[in-house]
């Protein structure tokens, strides 16, 4: 589902570059600015929304490092999907729907490649400088790629030129952009008009070039009325002939836009800036769709459980392992444990996704939850010597007291696992426990820099053991 999210972000932002294209700059005589403008919009509009712009400073205790493929136990996952079973179920319907959209429309296109292929392959070739000209028995010429293909009867020079144009232009590198991008943009009907439009602009910029190598406008004109034919050419081909002769036309005898209005053109840096504050946050996530459906029972137990980093930031690790991984493992066994026990357990990521910090506090609030407990683990590489697992809360928390106790108990609890030592509570203020309304704990589970505690935490076995340990300290500290 989060590539469907980042999908309709992605459509929103090319609704806003199409909307400004459309009241500003569409009858502009600007054609090379207009056709950047198009392009440029169309590809940040990819870019904007999967960046995370967060402008609070990650506070975890280790730099990012490699991707490596999750440890994870039994997965008996308790996530927020499956608060709504019924609803998730129709949600997860629209993924397969979209691949088959994807996989119908890239059909299309690859027919459409395969067509000119076998044409070409039936054509007689001449070359002229790096394109290829191609004579075939069609009906009306058109570029594709650095190739002309023309009919077999006699043809206006003009025409020929034109052609030429789009292939020395590189508009089939625009064609290949959009084209690609309406296979992936397949349900947004924005994409039409947008491909239409960047069409358009390539026509209008192949006509200035025949008009500058000194063909007069009178006979270009007269070329273009006797040859007019209201048919469009394939997707990844640009034609002489198309629908759009009459704006073409008025494109031609209209003058060119001044070096002051082109100024006007600056107003893409504003646009991008208001996108990224729109868009560029951590993309929404499932869980938070299917929780908006159906929150929480207001008297439930909810533990928000942090697996801590996620994504390009991995944490720490040794011998292979991730301290992203393990995180992730402890935490599908904290949700398992809590099922059983009839806590209901949340977690602020389910995969390996990165997730900004200010995002995993304002789950909280979203979840309703009562608790925040972040799981991470320890590294030193300095002194392999130093294990156990620490315990850390801060004064800064607004319910300080609750988060003392709950420790307390967390330290009671995983003292009982006798071949890890606990070397006690410490007071931190990370970000995820000083900014938080609720009660806050985060669990340093180990050394990962000490052989020991590195073979005990990435046990599967210990892992559980430890996710129950702390589910019962939950459960006493909430009593």
């Amino acid at each position: 589902m989060e590539t469907i999210f980042y999908l309709l972000r992605v459509s929103a932002c090319i609704a806003g570059f199409y909307i400004i294209y459309i009241v500003i700059f569409r009858h502009i005589a600007a054609f090379k600015l207009n056709r950047a403008f198009l392009l440029a919009g169309l590809i940040v509009s990819f870019i904007i929304p999967s960046l995370d712009l967060s402008f609070v400073p990650p506070d975890y205790h280790l730099d990012a490092g490699a991707i490596f493929s999750t440890l994870s136990t039994e997965d008996t996952s308790y996530t927020a999907e499956a608060i709504v079973q019924t609803k998730s179920n129709s949600v997860s319907i629209l993924p397969g729907l979209y691949w088959l959209g994807v996989l119908a429309f890239s059909i299309r296109l690859l027919c459409g490649i395969i067509r000119v292929s076998m044409l070409k392959a039936r054509s007689r070739m001449s070359v002229s400088g790096s394109m290829k000209i191609f004579r075939s028995e069609i009906d009306q010429p058109f570029s594709f790629f650095n190739s002309i293909f023309l009919p077999e009867h006699e043809i206006d020079n003009a025409i020929i030129e034109h052609e030429k144009n789009h292939v020395l232009k590189f508009h089939w590198f625009d064609l290949l952009i959009v084209e690609v991008s309406s296979v992936l943009l397949w349900f947004n009907p924005i994409m039409i008009l947008y491909k239409r439009s960047l069409k358009i602009q390539h026509e209008y910029e192949a006509d200035a070039g025949v008009l500058s190598q000194g063909t007069q406008i009178e006979t270009y004109l007269d070329c273009m009325l006797r040859h007019l034919q209201l048919k469009n050419s394939g997707k990844l081909t640009s034609s002489f002939y198309s629908q759009n002769i009459k704006q073409r036309i008025l494109m031609m005898t209209r003058k060119q836009a001044t070096r002051s209005f082109k100024l006007l053109y600056l107003i893409f840096i504003p646009v991008v800036c208001g996108l990224l504050v729109a868009f560029s946050n951590a993309p929404l996530r499932t869980n938070e769709i299917v929780n908006a459906l159906a929150p929480p029972d207001v008297n439930d137990l909810v533990l928000l459980i942090d697996p801590g980093h996620g994504g390009s930031d991995a944490g720490s690790s040794s011998q292979q392992a991730k301290e992203k991984d393990i995180a992730l493992s402890i935490a599908k066994g904290i949700q398992s444990a809590g099922e059983k026990r009839g806590v209901k357990v949340i977690l602020t990521r389910t995969g390996d996704q990165g997730v900004s910090l200010e995002d995993r506090i304002a789950m909280v609030e979203t979840f309703k939850a009562d608790m925040f407990l972040s799981i991470h683990l320890n590294y030193d590489p300095g002194n392999a010597s130093n294990s156990g697992i620490d315990i850390v809360v801060s004064d800064s928390n607004q319910q300080s007291a609750k988060s003392n106790g709950i420790a307390e108990q967390l330290k009671k609890e995983l003292s009982m696992l006798g071949t890890m030592k606990v070397n006690g509570i410490i007071k931190s203020n990370f970000y995820v426990l000083s900014r938080n309304s609720i009660p806050a704990t985060l669990l340093e589970l180990g050394y990962l820099s000490n052989n020991a505690d590195h073979d005990y935490i990435t046990d599967p076995k210990n892992q559980r053991m430890i996710s129950e340990r702390i589910v019962n300290a939950v459960v006493a500290s909430m009593k």
